[in-house]
Parts: structure tokens; C-alpha cells; sequence
């Protein structure tokens, strides 16, 4: 098997040369070669995306593709391309789940920390959706059905009781809040008047409690715990153009860790839709997922719990609007969620979690 060398950090470094040497080092190419490469990309917050459209020669069997997709983490985002590059590396081949799209290739460098993966191109067949636009119920459905599937199989599971770089402990818990609360000062300062004395206060009350102590019990003894995605929204999923024929696929696995399921579909409602679609929706799909859930296998674990969960996950959100503000994000990202985290807390009646 040969060996890669360089791990590159910029579009023009995609030769045809690089794609052969790759395929063949992960055993997707046996033969033959990549003779030519056409490249289309654009960035996103974290990383550079590029389609390619391949040509290979003549003796390439006919089932390597000849569209794939490229994603280069910024240099910035290291920790999280390594955490991807894991991801696909550890984590994705021991579950041969249909959510997933299939990787050839994922690399991170300790030398040089640049990070890749390569994967299939699957834009004819799914699409995403408009960052505006909330998605049809249809499709919050399969997301429901996608979520539970996948938390199912890492429910408890033996493997999560590694130390992976995410793995839950006493330590990392107990500096999360610190970390967070440090920078909701200047945060708070920002906002000046646009944030409320009520929510300043609501704030200083959920960095006082946080974590609950069941939850924390949870995270350390690993109960009732599983697996997420770690920001599960509704463009990290690609949905069928043909719904009855396609599944859905669950993407940008840069923040995967261990933790209650429920946070990625609070992630999800609680954090980006408004009170009138999430109300008429939410519990109805949260008991969807737990019905998932025990058909996939999931024993001791109660409706009633799974509810509390979720309330719990909803009080966690208000986390992300500072953390997205202090790394660049635009207001347009980060003050519709805090709206909408705000509003969730209330419509859910977290306080009464909190006092408890």
C-alpha cells in the first residue's frame, strides 16, 4: 500500500496525480487511474467545498464514481477536521448505517493540521434546503426517523466507554460553563439594551445550575446516553429529490460527541423554528422519535423521560447564540437562535428543571 505524503490545503493541489495516489491508498482504486479532474467550489464558514468530476482510464472498474466531493477544513477549524477526519476514520465504519454518505478518504495531519475528507457527490439525487425556509413535515420526519436510528445503535454502546477526544468527563463538563459563562460579559455588553434584565438574569440563573445533576450522573456513567451529531440543524441533512426511493443522509460531523439524543432535535426545533410551527410540531415528533427508538432496540427508557430530556437539551441551547457570536458569526446566524432558544425556554417551562 503506498503512502500519503502531503495532505494538501488549497483547490489547486487537486490533481489528477494526488486523486489516483489517494483512491489507490484506501483500496477504492485497484487499478488504473484518474486521468482528469474538472473542479467547482465555494466556501462555508468552516471549510472549503469542491465537486469534482472525474475521468479515469479505461481500466478503472465501473463502479468508482465519477462525481465526489472534497471538504478542506479551514486551518482555523483544525480541532474540528480532526474530530471529522476521526469521525469517518473510527467511528462511521462500524456502523454500516444508510444515513451516512460514503467516505474514501479522511486525513488529518499532525504535522501540518490540515484535514480532508472525500466523499461521494450525491447532489443529483438530494438536495438542501433554503437556509430561510423551515422544511416540510414530511422531511422532519425522516430526520426524526434518521436521529433515532442512529442514537439507537450508539445507545450505551461499548465502544463509546473509549476515551475519544469527546468523551464526556468530570473535567470537561465542569469547564463548559466556566468557558461559556466568561464570555457572556462581553457578550451581554454587546447587546447592551437589546437584552433584557429578564434574560440577563435567566442567563446567570442557567450558568448557576448548569449541569443538572441527573444529567451530569448520566454523562459520567455513560446511562442513557448515545452518540450525537453535536449541531444538528436543518442544513446538515440531505434530503431525497424522490422520497419514496432515497433516504435521508446526515452530514458535517465536525462536532460529534457523547451526550443525551435529545440535544440534536432541540438543536434542531427547540434552536431554529419559530414558537407557532415548533408548538404545532415539536411533541408530536419528539414522540415519534421515542417510538423509533424502541422499535430500534432501546430498552428502559421512558416517555416521560425522553419529554424531560428534550426540555432539558431546549435549556442548553441558550449556550450556542454566545458561543456562535464570539467566533465571527454573523448577527444574522446567532440572534434569530437566541430568539427562538428564548422562546422555546418559556413555551417549555424549563425554569421548573432548573429549580429543580
Amino acid at each position: 500500500m503506498r503512502i500519503m505524503v502531503n495532505v494538501i490545503d488549497n483547490i489547486a493541489q487537486i490533481t489528477p496525480e494526488w486523486l489516483t495516489e489517494l483512491l489507490a491508498e484506501k483500496e477504492n482504486l485497484s487499478q488504473g487511474k484518474v486521468i482528469w479532474a474538472q473542479k467547482r467550489s465555494y466556501t462555508t464558514f468552516k471549510s472549503t467545498i469542491v465537486h469534482l468530476d472525474l475521468e479515469y482510464s479505461v481500466d478503472v472498474p465501473k463502479s468508482i464514481p465519477t462525481k465526489m466531493l472534497l471538504k478542506i477544513t479551514r486551518p482555523e477549524y483544525r480541532e474540528q477536521g480532526k474530530h471529522e477526519s476521526d469521525f469517518y476514520n473510527i467511528i462511521a465504519p462500524t456502523m454500516n448505517s444508510s444515513y451516512l454518505v460514503h467516505c474514501y478518504a479522511a486525513t488529518y495531519s499532525f504535522v501540518s493540521d490540515r484535514s480532508y475528507i472525500l466523499l461521494d457527490d450525491i447532489s443529483r439525487t438530494h438536495f438542501q434546503p433554503e437556509s430561510s425556509l423551515p422544511i416540510t413535515r414530511l422531511y422532519a420526519e425522516q430526520i426524526v426517523n434518521c436521529l433515532a436510528h442512529l442514537h439507537a445503535y450508539w445507545w450505551e454502546h461499548p465502544m463509546l466507554t473509549k476515551d475519544f477526544d469527546s468523551s464526556p468527563s468530570l473535567e470537561s463538563i465542569k469547564r463548559f460553563v466556566p468557558s461559556i459563562e466568561s464570555m457572556f460579559p462581553e457578550f451581554s455588553d454587546f447587546l447592551g439594551d437589546r437584552l433584557s434584565p429578564t434574560r440577563r438574569a435567566l442567563y446567570e440563573k442557567v450558568f448557576t445550575c448548569w449541569p443538572p445533576p441527573s444529567l451530569l450522573k448520566r454523562l459520567l456513567e455513560r446511562t442513557a446516553t448515545t452518540l450525537t451529531h453535536g449541531d444538528a440543524y436543518e442544513g446538515n441533512f440531505l434530503y431525497p429529490n424522490k422520497v419514496a426511493q432515497d433516504n435521508i443522509y446526515i452530514i458535517d460531523w465536525q462536532d460529534w460527541h457523547i451526550n443525551i439524543g435529545t440535544n440534536d432535535l432541540a438543536s434542531i426545533f427547540a434552536k431554529n423554528w419559530y414558537p407557532e410551527r415548533r408548538v404545532l410540531m415539536e411533541k408530536e415528533l419528539i414522540r415519534s422519535y421515542y417510538i423509533a427508538l424502541m422499535e430500534y432496540g432501546v430498552k428502559q427508557y421512558s416517555w416521560d423521560q425522553c419529554w424531560h430530556d428534550y426540555r432539558t437539551s431546549a435549556i442548553f441551547n441558550l449556550f450556542w447564540p454566545i458561543f456562535i457570536w464570539t467566533i465571527g458569526a454573523p448577527a444574522s446566524i446567532w440572534w434569530p437562535i437566541l430568539e427562538k432558544a428564548m422562546l422555546a425556554y418559556q413555551d417549555l417551562e424549563c425554569e421548573e428543571l432548573l429549580a429543580g
